[in-house]
């Protein structure tokens, strides 16, 4: 019954994202399937240069999203961190464990799953939890993850 409803829930959320025409969305891939991509006209001639950096308390596997001037990326840390564009730090919000998912931005949250198995939406100007819903943890298929490495609690 749990599966089923978590099932439920992320489809409802991935019908909502895909459904909702005026939204401002950010997220991996471009939409809920991950298959499209970003379009940009960047001239040919692009010098790559490093503006900033910014240091966490653990490793960032999470793909950083950009909207509305701000950057959301999850860490090791168990962090879900926005920044500017400029890398100054705007919020940080603690979660119940690690972050290694690309968040999803839809209008005015940002949604972020941990591997201990909660999904949080997260207000985008205040930094603060609008909801969270725990589900039975993270899931694998046959395969070890990045470097061979799996969540602790498998």
């Amino acid at each position: 019954m749990k599966k089923s409803l978590t099932y439920l829930l992320l489809s409802a959320f991935g019908l909502c994202l895909s459904t909702h025409g005026n939204a401002q969305i950010a997220m991996f891939g471009n939409n809920p399937q991950h298959t499209g991509v970003y379009h940009s006209d960047l001239p040919n001639d692009l010098e790559l240069v490093k503006k900033w950096k910014f240091k966490t308390n653990g490793m960032i596997f999470s793909s950083p999203v950009v909207s509305n001037g701000s950057i959301y990326f999850g860490s090791d840390d168990s962090c879900l961190y926005a920044l500017d564009t400029l890398g100054h730090n705007k919020w940080i919000f603690k979660c119940d464990g690690i972050l290694r998912s690309a968040p999803a931005v839809m209008d005015t949250l940002v949604y972020i799953n941990t591997y201990g198995g909660t999904l949080y939406a997260i207000n985008t100007t205040t930094g603060l939890q609008t909801w969270k819903y725990h589900t039975s943890g993270e899931r694998h298929f046959s395969k070890i993850g990045l470097f061979g490495w799996t969540p602790a609690d498998l």
